[in-house]
């Protein structure tokens, strides 16, 4: 790596670039050894000036069938960025995620999140390619390629789903509404071209 540490206008600045690589990795969570796998590799570039936020322009980790990007800045609890993730093989991520997940995946997040309060704004869109997540149904509605996007917000009075959109072979869902503990309230409409792909008990 490199780095840089100066003055400008009266006020510090330090920036830099840092790689990194391992191998033969061990990680004792054994779903994050899953999903990192024994051998990784990536790049950070970073920037900070008194005062002001840490800029964090570039974040890439790459390893075995997975790569993932990301960027934004820091300041004190507030996280703002963005990061994409494509995956060849979910099922890294199955212990993960506690369901026998698979199929190959894009994911692009963006948004703003308070890591103290727990709070969040921000759009999620996958697609993916014969996904699966352990549920017959929705496995076989899966089949083949889909688009998924959300954007959701999250604060004290409960969590906003502003927009969910699903659309996959035969399949196409929106839905809206609110969570909260005083009440929530949904909304959604699902549209199937065939019954028969949910499976063969619908046929």
């Amino acid at each position: 790596g490199s780095g840089r540490i100066s003055r400008m206008g009266g006020k510090q600045q330090v920036g830099g670039t840092l790689t990194f690589a391992g191998q033969g990795l061990v990680p004792t969570d054994a779903g994050v050894a899953q999903a990192l796998g024994d051998k990784v590799d990536g790049v950070a570039t970073f920037f900070w000036q008194e005062g002001a936020a840490l800029s964090l322009p570039k974040l890439a980790l790459n390893g075995e069938g997975y790569g993932v990007t990301a960027g934004g800045q820091i300041d004190g609890l507030t996280l703002t960025g963005r990061a994409t993730a494509l995956v060849e093989d979910m099922g890294r991520t199955a212990l993960l995620a506690g369901r026998p997940l698979a199929g190959k995946g894009v994911a692009t997040v963006n948004g703003t999140a308070n890591l103290l309060a727990g709070s969040f704004d921000g759009e999620a869109a996958v697609s993916g390619t014969d996904l699966r997540v352990g549920q017959a149904e929705l496995d076989s509605l899966l089949r083949g390629a889909s688009e998924i996007s959300a954007s959701v917000k999250r604060d004290e009075t409960g969590t906003t789903l502003r927009r969910l959109d699903l659309r996959a072979t035969g399949l196409q869902v929106t839905a809206s509404g609110t969570v909260a503990s005083a009440g929530s309230d949904l909304a959604a409409e699902l549209a199937f071209d065939d019954l028969a792909s949910l499976g063969g008990a619908y046929s």
